[in-house]
């Protein structure tokens, strides 16, 4: 078995650990919280099963593998650029 296919669960862990203690250190409400925690999970869901597929010897799985973690990347990248440009504008305007 593939070093990845078993590094890669203890990676995802850490990750949420340190996202579920990014959390817990904000302060807003439940409902805000959940609302990052599942686009979070989204791009992580997606990321997981691009690099799953890309393991994968089937070379159409993998090109479809590559997408899927392209497109989380976007996804992340985007969130942030927007979540920056709104936070610019609400702080412009008040």
């Amino acid at each position: 078995m593939d070093w990845r296919v078993l590094a890669f669960p203890a990676v995802i862990g850490v990750a949420l650990f340190a996202w579920n203690n990014y959390l817990g250190a904000l302060k807003t409400n439940e409902e805000a919280k959940r609302k990052i925690t599942l686009v979070f999970l989204a791009v992580v869901l997606l990321f997981s099963a691009g690099f799953a597929m890309r393991l994968n010897p089937d070379g159409e799985i993998i090109d479809l593998g590559y997408y899927l973690t392209d497109f989380s990347f976007l996804l992340a990248y985007l969130l942030i650029a927007v979540a920056a440009l709104l936070g610019q504008a609400k702080y412009h305007s008040t």
